[in-house]
């Protein structure tokens, strides 16, 4: 897989072995790219992703992370999972899923009947109904941010299979030490990630292949 940028000689090569980081030190340039990121419109700056030599659109392949404080699962995500969730009720504990069902019903029963008028309502309760009216989904108010961003992508990879993660600043946030272990974490679960940076202030990681766009639009690339 490999991602190619108009102002780049060549396209990055995109792998699971290794951690992709670019610098776009000029700040009009890094803010058009990360803007494009945002708003999934990555056409329109000439980033184009490919597998196979075979483009693909960033809208629903790239999960684009760049608010590490606010994380939140797309409807997408929380829809995967009501449904994986929903197969493990009805196949392991089929008894007990019948069970809540009959109970809502009779429950709007005893509603019904306490009221001189007629009501109508559905009578196919599906659990995925239940698990939203209880605001089901994944905990990632986790007291270390590191954790919460970890679990975010690995959960959001497993529903979605997303085919590559872009991180907008990610050094500013954590340490070099921070990053050393979500890096062996990721790779390690075979993800599959892009860094974009605006500045280049922190030390290159060992897993790390970094690709710098200075001020002064020249290429240096460090492997």
């Amino acid at each position: 897989m490999k991602v190619s940028f108009d102002f780049l000689s060549e396209p990055i090569a995109l792998s699971e072995n290794r951690i992709n980081t670019l610098c776009i030190e000029d700040s009009a340039l890094f803010r058009n790219i990360i803007s494009s990121f945002y708003r999934a419109e990555t056409d329109e700056a000439n980033i184009v992703f490919s597998k196979n030599y075979e483009p693909f659109k960033a809208k629903g392949n790239i999960c684009f992370i760049y608010d590490y404080l606010n994380l939140s699962y797309s409807a997408s995500t929380i829809k995967k999972l009501y449904e994986s969730i929903e197969k493990y009720c009805v196949n392991e504990i089929a008894n007990e899923t019948q069970k809540v069902r009959t109970d809502i019903i009779s429950f709007m029963e005893l509603i019904v009947n306490a009221y001189d008028f007629d009501f109508e309502y559905s009578f196919d309760v599906g659990m995925s109904d239940i698990f939203k009216m209880v605001g089901l989904k994944p905990n990632i108010s986790d007291d270390s941010l590191l954790s919460a961003l970890l679990d975010y992508i690995l959960i959001t990879d497993k529903y979605i299979k997303t085919k590559c993660f872009v991180l907008s600043n990610l050094h500013i946030f954590f340490n070099d030490e921070e990053i050393n272990r979500l890096y062996s974490d990721l790779l390690s679960n075979h993800i599959v990630i892009l860094v974009i940076e605006n500045k280049k202030s922190f030390s290159k990681n060992e897993m790390e292949n970094l690709y710098i766009y200075d001020k002064d639009l020249c290429e240096i690339v460090e492997k």
